[in-house]
């Protein structure tokens, strides 16, 4: 996952900018330091002024919303690598005291880039202060996709361990998570590389099996290679046989590939073992397939038959279509088959669709009508849209006749076009005729999250019908991401009345949700006062949620004064949803509290599968002796 998380943020620099992505680390600060970064960040702030004469002088507020309109302006680029590349530009500007704006910035980002977004923040954060990164990547709550706190914990670790190596291995060693602290002790280890590769080696064989795996020698080695790659081709044969080994030479052959192709080819070529040959191979070739595609294409034949040869030449595919799409087709017709064949085309159309949205439009054609093709051309019209709406719709209405691939085309490219005109992309939708109500609630609510005020006024402004409703709540639902307060009493019995039930559970979930970022009781609070069923019942769950992932004690208090019933079983599945990854046995202790059978049996199965993947000796010992789970599921559970 590190690696390739480490791919995607590099093809931004490979498009011009001029900031080092390299290893994202790091976090927001803790919330035990009221989200300040310490004395050793500051000094490296005043460092950074001194060396700055427009920023002296300047009050830390000023400075962060200079910080923060940088951020703005980038993300309002239409194009997405320009967007990509000026945010990157943008956040290599921040401060310490910017890192807690900038963060709320960018989870309240509901465009694509918002995932790379918030690893750039990180990672800038890092430089400044890994020890606080580190601490505070560990505690982080807040609800994104795993590889995000894989790399907070893994690379704050690697510029701590730089730094003080001591501090930073005694640390990792003593968290609690078995994930963590493995994914902690692989950062450390690539810290260390650059003083002693031979002793960071030596330190990571001689962990515990518990605090290493495949994933940790694979980064160490990766890493390593960067600076040596003939020591570390030459210290990984004393690992033993097996995936370890595996992985460990096919990392060193991709960063070696990116110095020197010919020589890690050559390397790789003299592997005895046939499994780590060909997988290092395959990852020479991805890496060749960059600058000289029809090259590597003829070097991937040699591979044997099968999945690794298949998936090889996907990727050639894909990147060679950025050059040459008639070029990529070929390809794909010369040696691939079926589903191979398909998903390579979806994936070339995928790539292209960031560089040349028309282009990856029209290379969509060519992909075998079905799934694949469908969503290969709502992402590549979505993005056209947001740089040319009239061709993109105009491309649609003549090249897609099929009714659900038609429709489904033109919802995409009508979301790219609300990001830059919504209230000529919504007139449109409302006029074509076929437009359905959430189809409405949701292009207000992405209008709304930027311009409210405009959103709301429109809203109302319409004549009565169903659509006036659910621009009506499109409007408070996008008012509820910077204002939830004052979306809080827009949120009416008519109101949810005259909508979906999806827009009503998405109501619930908006408001609660940024309420309880805010202050967590009022969310509670206002979750009791709902009597619509479903925007109830999202709402308590989202607050739990949201709760949970702040400040998890304070949530279980409040949920221990819940009084038995419906309100405190969606609340406490959703609590238990959280803490499963730092507390699993808290968890399932509080999933066993549920009263509803099947709720209280899928989120126990949820919990123990969870535990199972993490600390799999102590999820065993509670397997066999809980009375939750009933004997099937227990069965299926339990390790054979």
């Amino acid at each position: 996952m590190r690696t390739h998380i480490i791919t995607v943020l590099a093809c931004i620099a490979c498009i011009g900018i001029g900031w080092s992505i390299g290893r994202l680390g790091g976090n927001e600060p803790s919330l035990a330091d009221s989200h300040r970064p310490n004395a050793d960040a500051a000094a490296a702030s005043s460092a950074s002024t001194a060396n700055d004469p427009e920023a002296a002088g300047i009050d830390p507020a000023t400075k962060t919303g200079r910080a923060l309109s940088s951020l703005l302006a980038a993300s309002r680029q239409t194009n997405f690598f320009f967007r990509l590349r000026d945010i990157a530009l943008a956040v290599n500007q921040l401060g310490p005291d910017d890192i807690k704006a900038a963060l709320q910035f960018a989870k309240r980002s509901k465009r694509e880039e918002s995932r790379f977004l918030i690893p750039m923040i990180i990672s800038q954060w890092a430089k400044l202060d890994p020890q606080a990164a580190a601490e505070y990547s560990v505690g982080e709550k807040s609800g994104g996709q795993r590889w995000e706190r894989e790399f907070s914990i893994s690379s704050s670790a690697t510029e701590w361990a730089r730094r003080d190596p001591t501090t930073a291995k005694a640390w990792a060693l003593a968290l609690e998570s078995p994930g963590d602290r493995r994914t902690a002790v692989a950062g450390v280890a690539a810290g260390m590389l650059a003083a002693d590769p031979s002793g960071a080696f030596a330190w990571l064989q001689s962990l515990p099996a518990e605090s290493r795996n495949a994933e940790s020698y694979g980064q160490f080695f990766r890493d390593w290679s960067a600076s040596d790659p003939i020591a570390a081709s030459q210290k990984v044969l004393s690992l033993p046989s097996g995936e370890l080994r595996t992985r460990s030479m096919s990392e060193i052959a991709g960063r070696w590939a990116e110095s020197d192709p010919d020589a890690a080819m050559q390397w790789a070529r003299t592997i005895g073992e046939t499994g780590g040959r060909n997988r290092s191979l395959a990852t020479i070739i991805a890496k060749w397939a960059l600058t000289e595609p029809t090259l590597a294409a003829a070097a991937a034949k040699d591979l044997p038959a099968g999945d690794l040869r298949n998936e090889t030449l996907a990727n050639i595919i894909s990147t060679l279509a950025d050059k040459d799409m008639d070029a990529a087709l070929a390809l794909a017709n010369e040696h691939l088959t079926g589903v191979a064949r398909t998903a390579s085309l979806r994936e070339a159309a995928r790539r292209l669709s960031y560089q040349n949205p028309s282009a990856a439009a029209t290379f969509s054609l060519s992909i075998p009508e079905g799934a694949n093709r469908n969503e290969a051309m709502s992402e590549a019209v979505r993005r056209w849209a947001t740089e040319s709406p009239a061709d993109a719709i105009a491309f649609i209405q003549k090249n897609m006749t099929d009714n659900p691939s038609r429709d489904a085309s033109m919802n995409a490219a009508l979301e790219g076009w609300v990001n830059i005109d919504p209230k000529a992309a919504l007139e449109f939708s409302m006029n074509s005729g076929n437009t359905k109500p959430d189809d409405i609630t949701r292009r207000v609510t992405a209008w709304a999250s930027n311009d409210p005020t405009s959103a709301l006024a429109w809203a109302k402004g319409l004549s009565d019908s169903p659509a006036k409703n659910s621009a009506i709540a499109g409007a408070v639902g996008g008012l509820a991401l910077t204002d939830p307060e004052r979306a809080m009493p827009l949120v009416t019995p008519q109101l949810l009345g005259s909508i979906s039930d999806d827009a009503r559970r998405a109501l619930g979930n908006i408001v609660a949700s940024n309420l309880a970022k805010i202050e967590p009781t009022n969310a509670a609070d206002w979750a009791s006062k709902l009597a619509d069923p479903l925007a109830r019942e999202s709402a308590y769950r989202t607050t739990s949620e949201t709760w949970a992932k702040a400040d998890p004690v304070a949530a279980a208090a409040w949920l221990e004064k819940l009084p038995e019933g419906q309100d405190r079983d969606w609340s406490t599945a959703s609590y238990a949803r959280v803490v499963q990854n730092t507390d699993p046995e808290g968890a399932a202790l509080w999933a066993s509290t549920i009263r509803d059978p099947k709720e209280r049996e899928g989120v126990t199965v949820e919990v123990a599968r969870n535990w199972l993947n993490t600390d799999k000796k102590a999820a065993t010992s509670w397997l066999q002796f809980t009375t939750t789970l009933s004997p099937e599921n227990k069965a299926r559970l339990l390790p054979k």
